[in-house]
């Protein structure tokens, strides 16, 4: 696989009809998903595999605004944005990962939690503080990005509503989505990190046209500098019910996750689910 200095210094896509890349918010198994990408492409000296949370300009300047002290960690913003300025018609066949909105807050957060607070440790705050600041927001640029990610990213950049299909084959544990915008055609696999083990590799495979690959989590909560503290308040802070049930009555939590899911994830985190609202909505 080409880097991607190489890649954008030719002025051209690859020799395949459209980019490969991973397109998702983080904090639900992109790296993984990145590797196997990157394993599957790696015989392809043509190739390059991106990885991005955001396609504008003005989205990239919002995330480095709140960055804090974190380097980029190999995600391709602005060159993506710019890629995509400088080749309209240039299609896409992208990736993308949901997880429970519970799970990428407190993961995002304690995940962020140092380069935005330079000079604060996790460990000398209480869990109280911790709550506070997760109810704040603080995981975010603002406060409910993780649930309106597809609205402001993937609807108005690539021209895909998912919401629009209906609902979500939880059975099969994956779908193709597409949409257009002016020249460009986007393809987009989306599939649950819950479902990852069971339909990833198969489903790469079968949307890229290439050999199934292993598909191994990476950047796990475990890995990191926190995991002692992320577990240790995990055993015993339970979630304010109502926070919880804010963002599993979402649309994104109804669409992406049946109603005993979602009863399931509530009582996880808060030890209820008696705010949990059963009923579908009405899609766009």
């Amino acid at each position: 696989m080409v880097s991607r200095e190489d890649y954008i210094g030719r002025g051209k896509g690859s020799y395949l009809p459209w980019e490969v890349g991973v397109y998702t918010q983080g904090k639900v198994g992109s790296k993984a998903i990145l590797a196997a990408l990157r394993k599957m492409f790696a015989a392809e000296d043509d190739v390059y595999v991106w990885d991005f949370r955001r396609t504008s300009l003005e989205g990239v300047r919002q995330h480095d605004s709140i960055r804090g002290t974190r380097r980029r960690l190999l995600v391709d913003e602005p060159e993506i944005a710019e890629f995509m300025i400088a080749h309209p018609d240039r299609d896409m066949r992208l990736t993308s990962v949901v997880r429970d909105p519970v799970a990428i807050n407190l993961s995002s957060f304690f995940y962020n939690f140092g380069p935005r607070n330079p000079g604060l440790d996790i460990h000398d705050i209480t869990d109280a503080e911790v709550i506070d600041r997760l109810l704040a927001g603080e995981a975010f640029s603002y406060r409910s990005y993780h649930l309106d990610w597809f609205d402001i990213e993937v609807s108005a950049q690539a021209g895909i509503d998912v919401y629009s299909k209906g609902s979500f084959p939880i059975a099969s544990g994956f779908e193709v989505y597409t949409g257009q915008r002016g020249l460009r055609r986007t393809d987009l696999l989306v599939f649950r990190l819950e479902d990852m083990a069971r339909v990833a590799a198969s489903a790469l495979a079968e949307f890229y046209g290439r050999s199934e690959c292993v598909v191994t989590r990476e950047n796990t909560a475990d890995k990191q500098p926190y995991a002692d503290r992320y577990k240790q308040f995990l055993c015993d802070s339970p979630l304010p019910a109502e926070w919880v049930a804010w963002q599993l009555n979402s649309n994104y939590a109804k669409f992406f996750y049946s109603d005993d899911e979602r009863v399931e994830f509530a009582k996880k985190w808060s030890g209820t689910a008696e705010n949990i609202r059963l009923h579908k909505p009405k899609w766009r």
